[in-house]
């Protein structure tokens, strides 16, 4: 019986000499200001080889001279940073109620932020989101070879092969939707779709620089999911669909799921649930009008929801009690949730982030930390990190955005083969 032997792929030195610069830039961009010569000291690379890279990286403008080292002796070395305005990229965040368009610069910083009015109709919403892009270009005289695309962060499931919305439980009128061709027929832009929360990792992975290599990504939105990233690649499944958590126990004696097991993340601690069950225990005087959760959710109620779970945050963080007791337990069970994934996985770094996560993250996360501290495996081994991410709600957008500039910028070692 024969066996099929994986491919041992090779590569050749034009694939070599691009991982090379963009290993320069990279090493500039975590390092503003920084001299040739410790770019190559840092890199391995020779000399003449960083000075030709560097200056390929002048005259396309992604760098800038900025100074020179004093006190040296001989001629004085000459500092090198990043260029903000050498390359854009827009970062578009769909969520049910709310859609982003950020517009980045190279630097990560946002330079405009733009919320189109979501409707149902999801050509009409791509149309106004081209718009969005078109005019911004103008608005801001942002030359067309500067601009490196469009990033889309989708709640999933999608289809990345087919670069479309699959159907979403939470995104009524987008099941089956080529977002990316229309997109990009739209505004002739190169465009990526991606999972909210893979696009979260990136986003993070990029601010992170080289601190943060493998981290755990628990993602607040609608629902609850999860992303890793491993040697500073987002891991994203077979099929770009990872992250799912709604049906991993986190309450062996909680609500029943319509699964048919019991105390189901979707039934204990994601935003749904939390306002259903501070309805059933009475925290509300008048009817919520909130379904409870379901295989199959109807849209809507997600104004009326988020209106009553910002209204519970609010109470909570004011002291009043029974919010406070029903967050906090809320709160220990997404720290089940870490211990069992950061025990799986191994990992030491655990980011929260998302964009419910501004509203959970002063009522969830001593809980998390303290669930971690007593009872993850793991962390009699090594320390176990637990923190908000540095880029707060906008992480999915960003990291949409940031997709586009890693790709183009970015040196992996999976670049390195033959496609």
């Amino acid at each position: 019986m024969s066996h099929a032997q994986p491919k041992i792929r090779g590569s050749n030195l034009p694939v070599l000499s691009e991982f090379n610069h963009k290993a320069v830039f990279e090493t500039i961009r975590q390092n503003s200001g920084i001299s040739r010569i410790e770019i190559s000291r840092r890199t391995g690379l020779a000399a003449q080889t960083v000075s030709n890279i560097t200056r390929d990286l002048l005259r396309e403008k992604l760098v800038v001279e900025s100074g020179v080292i004093t006190g040296e002796r001989g001629k004085p070395p000459v500092l090198l940073r990043l260029n903000p305005e050498g390359r854009f990229a827009f970062g578009v965040h769909l969520e049910p109620e709310h859609i982003t368009v950020l517009l980045l610069n190279l630097a990560g910083n946002i330079v405009a932020r733009y919320c189109p009015v979501a409707v149902p109709d999801a050509k009409k919403t791509t149309e106004a989101i081209a718009d969005i892009i078109i005019n911004a270009q103008k608005d801001h005289h942002i030359p067309e070879d500067r601009i490196g695309g469009v990033g889309v962060a989708s709640p999933g499931p999608l289809n990345i092969s087919t670069e479309t919305i699959v159907n979403p439980p939470n995104l009524v009128g987008w099941r089956n939707y080529p977002i990316a061709a229309e997109l990009r027929r739209m505004t002739g832009l190169p465009v990526v779709l991606e999972k909210d929360v893979s696009a979260a990792c990136q986003g993070e992975l990029w601010s992170s620089y080289s601190e943060n290599q493998n981290f755990l990504f628990i993602y607040m939105g609608l629902g609850v999911g999860f992303g890793f990233v491993h040697n500073g690649e987002v891991y994203r499944g077979t099929s770009g669909n990872e992250g799912d958590l709604g049906h991993i126990v986190v309450e062996p004696d909680g609500q029943q799921c319509w699964c048919g097991k019991k105390g189901c993340l979707t039934v204990s601690a994601d935003p749904r649930s939390i306002v259903t069950e501070a309805s059933r225990i009475g925290l509300f005087q008048e009817p919520t009008h909130v379904h409870e959760p379901m295989e199959t959710n109807d849209c809507d109620d997600i104004p009326q929801l988020e209106h009553c779970f910002d209204a519970l945050c609010r109470r909570a963080n004011s002291g009043e009690q029974a919010c406070l007791d029903l967050m906090r337990r809320d709160g220990r069970r997404i720290g089940r949730l870490v211990c069992t994934l950061s025990d799986a996985l191994d990992l030491d770094n655990i980011v929260l982030g998302g964009p419910y996560w501004g509203n959970l993250e002063g009522l969830f996360i001593d809980e998390i930390k303290q669930e971690v501290q007593e009872n993850s495996v793991m962390r009699q081994e090594h320390r176990i990190s637990v923190h908000s991410a540095k880029l707060g709600v906008d992480v999915a957008g960003i990291g949409a955005a940031s997709i586009i500039l890693n790709h183009d910028l970015s040196p992996r070692v999976h670049s390195l083969v033959f496609k």
